[in-house]
C-alpha cells in the first residue's frame, strides 16, 4: 500500500545515477560525456533505436532487434556491413571497414559473443554487435565522429551500453529525467521539448506519469512549487479528490498529493477496466519537488489500485541530482 503522507521514502535506492551522463530508453541504457543529449528515440516494439549527441559533432547510435533462437553474429554483422555499403555507395563515397581494433579489446563480456569493428568514410566510428541470450536482443552500437575528431571517448561508451535493465527494472534516462521502472511498464506517450520532458507508462490499469521542468528560478518566482505544481497541472487533476502535504523530499521543497477518483470519473473509470477485465486503479499519489542543484522541477504521479505500492517503488528510484540516489 503507498505509504501515508507523513512516511516519505527516506532511504533512496538501487542503483547509483551520474545524472548528467545516463542515457536510457526501453530497456538500453549507456553513460556518455557530460554534455550529450539524447537526440533521437523510437517508439515501443520489439526494435528500437536510440541517438545520443554531442555539442561538436560525435555521436553515439544503438540499434536493437529481438532475435529469437540461433543467432550469428558474424552473419548479422555482414549484413550491416553490406547495408552501409550500399548507402556508401548511393552517396558515391568509399567506405572501409577494420575488424577487433585493439582499442576495443574486452570491451564487452564474451558470453554475448561480441565483435567489434571500425569504420571510416567521410566520418569514422567504432562499433560494437553482439547478441544477448537472456534477452534476445541483437545489438548494434556505434560511436560516429568527422575524421579528425579523437575517438578515446569512444571505448568507455561502448562499455557502459547495456540492452536490458536487472532485476525487473529497466533505467530511464531522458534529459537529465533519470529513473527505474518496472519492464512491464510500457511507454505510452511522450513529450521531449526544450524546458520539458514528460514519459507516461501504463501497465493494464495502472498508470505512471515522469515529468521535469527547466529553469526553476524562473518557474517558481513569485510562487512555491505547490500552487506552481497544482495550477501547472489543474486540468489533469481536476478528476482527483485528494489531500496535501509539503513535507520535503531528500531536503527538497515539495508538495505530496494523496486520494482517489473523484465519484463520477471513478465510476466511469471502474466501469471501463472491469469491462477490458482489469483490475480498477482508483487510487492516486503524487509528488512534485524543486531541486536547487538542477535548477529544475521533477515530478511523480500515478494511478493505481488499492493496496499497491508503485509511486514509492518508483519514486525511490527517481533521482535529480548526483547523490540524490543511494548506490545499490
Amino acid at each position: 500500500m503507498a505509504k501515508s503522507l507523513k512516511e516519505k521514502p527516506s532511504e533512496p535506492s538501487r542503483v547509483q545515477l551520474a545524472l548528467a551522463s545516463v542515457i536510457g530508453w526501453r530497456g538500453v541504457s549507456l553513460r556518455v560525456p557530460e554534455d550529450w543529449t539524447l537526440s533521437k528515440v523510437s517508439s515501443e516494439g520489439a526494435s528500437g533505436y536510440l541517438r545520443a549527441d554531442s555539442l561538436e559533432g560525435p555521436f553515439v547510435q544503438i540499434r536493437w532487434s529481438e532475435k529469437k533462437g540461433l543467432v550469428s553474429v558474424p552473419d548479422a554483422f555482414d549484413t550491416y556491413v553490406r547495408d552501409l555499403q550500399k548507402t556508401a555507395k548511393k552517396q558515391r563515397r568509399e567506405i572501409e571497414f577494420k575488424l577487433k581494433p585493439r582499442v576495443l579489446a574486452g570491451v564487452h563480456k564474451p558470453a554475448d559473443a561480441p565483435l567489434t569493428y571500425s569504420w571510416s568514410s567521410d566520418q569514422k566510428a567504432l562499433g560494437l554487435i553482439y547478441h544477448c541470450g537472456e534477452c534476445k536482443r541483437l545489438v548494434i552500437a556505434e560511436v560516429v565522429a568527422p575524421p579528425e575528431s579523437d575517438l578515446s571517448f569512444g571505448p568507455p561508451v561502448l562499455a557502459s551500453v547495456r540492452e536490458h535493465g536487472e532485476g525487473g527494472w529497466n533505467l530511464w534516462g531522458v534529459h537529465g529525467l533519470i529513473a527505474q521502472l518496472p519492464k512491464e511498464f510500457q511507454l505510452e506517450k511522450h513529450t521531449l521539448v526544450t524546458g520539458h520532458v514528460m514519459l507516461r507508462f501504463r501497465s493494464r490499469s495502472r498508470l505512471l506519469t515522469l515529468q521535469q521542468w527547466g529553469l526553476a528560478n524562473v518557474a517558481l518566482k513569485g510562487t512555491n512549487i505547490a500552487e506552481w505544481y497544482e495550477y501547472q497541472e489543474r486540468n489533469r487533476l481536476g478528476r482527483y479528490a485528494y489531500r496535501r502535504d509539503r513535507t520535503p523530499l531528500r531536503g527538497h521543497e515539495a508538495l505530496w498529493l494523496a486520494g482517489r477518483d473523484k465519484i463520477m470519473p471513478g465510476i466511469a473509470k471502474a466501469v471501463q477496466q472491469l469491462g477490458a477485465l482489469t483490475r480498477p486503479a482508483l487510487g492516486f499519489h503524487a509528488c512534485a519537488w524543486r531541486c536547487d542543484e538542477t535548477n529544475r522541477i521533477y515530478a511523480l504521479s500515478a494511478e493505481h489500485f488499492r493496496g499497491d505500492n508503485i509511486f514509492d517503488q518508483v519514486l525511490e528510484r527517481m533521482a535529480c541530482h548526483p547523490g540524490s540516489v543511494a548506490d545499490q
